[in-house]
């Protein structure tokens, strides 16, 4: 049976060693959907997702959400989707916050 992290990763797919990573590709997500995020981030993003089955899957998850949104609401301006990112980072940090707070 899976310990209660590996569930919340999406099955244990970190098996590249570096955890660090995963949080800082989270941080980064929206931007680099939104091709906001340039130049070494970028492409130390993109190195990251090659290597991580888990933070992949997000990023995948974030992609169709969002063409959800945009097939859905079509009528969404670019202030109401720019709320909705910031909410998204918002629960990301809390996660973040609550697996610091158990020794993560």
């Amino acid at each position: 049976m899976k310990n209660r992290k590996e569930a919340e990763v999406g099955g244990g797919g970190h098996h590249h060693g570096n955890k660090g990573n995963c949080k800082k590709t989270l941080t980064q997500m929206s931007e680099y959907v939104d091709d906001d995020l340039k130049g070494p981030g970028k492409k130390s993003l993109e190195n990251h997702l090659a290597s991580c089955k888990a933070c992949m899957a997000v990023l995948n998850t974030l992609k169709k959400t969002i063409e959800i949104f945009r097939v859905s609401a079509p009528r969404m301006t670019k202030s109401m989707a720019k709320e909705i990112r910031r909410g998204i980072k918002y629960e990301i940090a809390a996660i973040e916050k609550k697996g610091d707070d158990h020794g993560t």
